[in-house]
């Protein structure tokens, strides 16, 4: 198996990828803080981390097959099977990013892989999953972060580390505006998400907190947003241009491409092609100014929905962004449908009938 370096450490520690599995392997005694299912929790007995993508057929798997495969990769790769802490994900290894971020000696670095196209979700969504032994785990993975500093941490200060590492992948997902598929609300997470921070109990230096307002907390924040985002574009290809889509913009409140072409053919032609139809929709996504409107009007729903706006607010503030919208068109009352919220129903009257002038405007060309 050959090894490919991606960063060698000062201290002699080693980053590589070998086949489809990225590992951090140590020198000498480190400290690691890890949320792993293998080998997790607080450890300073590792020979090494690693994040590794399974076979396809391995990617679902009891927590007893996880562990009989974590166990024959590590004796693969060299290693005492009980000296290391891994990840599970279902991203490939080349998708991989790496951040660093340094200031007077402290230096951060974050490896990360990231793929949030299948399950997003927002905390304290409805559960898919019992956490149960014998049940099957989820397809693992999506978003997993390895963290490295520099310097020595005590225990509670890298617990710390992992907290502002969340608080920064959630950001880097809010600022994608990136929606749950559990819920209306925009993701915080993935539901199958790992992290781990290593910290070199030898170093010179010792950071003492790894809190937002302070210098090791502010360069954790930036390596982590910037991986995670690198590795979403790596993996699922996200970035501004990907996101300014009106339609998702409306996706999670159960506006797909699919619903709005079964509600067109409908209420306007059941005989429209898909082809028609997708030059349509991509004609309309190509204006700026309804995709503006729409994303203020996806606020307004967020907005009601943590209380933040009465329905008397939504309602009056929301008619004026669709009267915006819509200009002097005419739309269609289209029948409602119980899994839809009105509001969204609205909104899908307005979308519907620009659809339908783009349409005609196709047609002619």
């Amino acid at each position: 198996m050959e090894k490919e370096v991606l960063l060698k450490f000062e201290n002699g520690d080693v980053i590589y990828r070998i086949e489809d599995t990225v590992v951090i392997d140590f020198l000498d005694k480190r400290d690691v803080l890890s949320s792993s299912l293998f080998n997790g929790g607080w450890r300073n007995d590792l020979q090494a981390v690693l994040n590794h993508h399974p076979a396809k057929e391995q990617e679902a798997m009891t927590i007893d097959g996880y562990f009989t495969n974590m166990n024959r990769l590590c004796k693969k790769l060299g290693f005492d099977a009980d000296k290391v802490s891994t990840m599970g994900t279902g991203v490939p290894m080349k998708n991989v990013a790496i951040k660093q971020a340094a200031h007077e000696g402290i230096r951060v670095t974050a490896v990360v892989t990231a793929g949030a196209e299948g399950n997003p979700g927002r905390v304290g969504d409805q559960a898919v999953y019992n956490a149960i032994a014998k049940e099957k785990m989820p397809r693992p993975g999506t978003i997993n972060i390895m963290l490295y500093f520099n310097c020595d941490m005590p225990p509670g200060i890298l617990a710390r580390a992992l907290v502002t590492a969340t608080e920064a992948k959630t950001a880097a997902l809010q600022e994608l505006l990136l929606g749950s598929r559990y819920s209306s609300g925009l993701a915080t997470g993935t539901g199958t998400d790992q992290i781990l921070a290593i910290s070199d109990p030898q170093a010179k230096l010792m950071i003492t907190d790894c809190g937002k307002h302070t210098k090791p907390g502010e360069l954790l924040g930036q390596v982590v947003k910037a991986a995670v985002k690198e590795a979403l574009y790596k993996q699922n290809g996200f970035d501004g241009k990907k996101m300014h889509d009106v339609i998702r913009r409306m996706e999670r409140f159960g506006m797909s491409r699919n619903r709005l072409m079964e509600d067109y053919r409908t209420n306007y032609d059941e005989k429209l092609s898909d082809k028609n139809f997708e030059q349509a929709l991509y004609n309309l996504n190509l204006n700026g100014e309804i995709l503006t409107l729409t994303s203020l009007y996806a606020h307004l729903l967020d907005q009601y929905d943590w209380g933040l706006l009465s329905q008397q607010e939504i309602d009056s503030g929301g008619s004026l962004l669709l009267k915006k919208i819509a200009g002097d068109l005419r739309f269609k009352q289209l029948e409602q449908h119980e899994e839809i919220r009105p509001f969204v129903r609205n909104w899908e009257q307005v979308y519907l009938a620009l659809l339908n002038e783009e349409v005609k405007r196709c047609s002619k060309s």
